[in-house]
Order: structure tokens, then sequence, then C-alpha cells
């Protein structure tokens, strides 16, 4: 299975969807790197790191900062 996750990454498409369990090709996940992508990849261990208040606010630094985009 871990050979048809990295084509759903490679892909840009889902597990599912390659599997023919869904019709819809958006992905349900992505893989962050480290190596390549490392600024996310710290935020994403900051937020599973954090506690469920500092989780909300990160989540709303996010929605506001896309808004402004």
């Amino acid at each position: 299975i871990h050979f048809i996750r990295v084509m759903a990454d490679v892909l840009g498409t889902s597990v599912a969807y390659l599997t023919n369990k869904t019709d819809c090709p958006t992905p349900t996940c992505h893989t962050i790197y480290s190596e390549t992508e490392p600024e996310l990849f710290h935020f994403i261990k900051m937020y599973q790191n954090s506690d469920n208040s500092m989780q909300k606010r990160l989540i709303t630094y996010i929605k506001n900062f896309n808004e402004k985009l």
C-alpha cells in the first residue's frame, strides 16, 4: 500500500481514487518532507504538539492569511 500512497502523491490524487473506492480525484492527504518543505513540516509538528486552544489560533491565523491573498 506504500507504493499506492507514493503514486497518489505523485499524481496529485488519493489512494481511494486510485483503488476505485471513490470518483473524486481530490487528495485526502498530503505527504510533507522536512528536507523539501522544512517550514511547513515544522509548522505541522508545532500544530500537532499544541493544545486545542493553540490549534484553533493557528487555524484562525491561516484562514485570515489565506483571505488576504
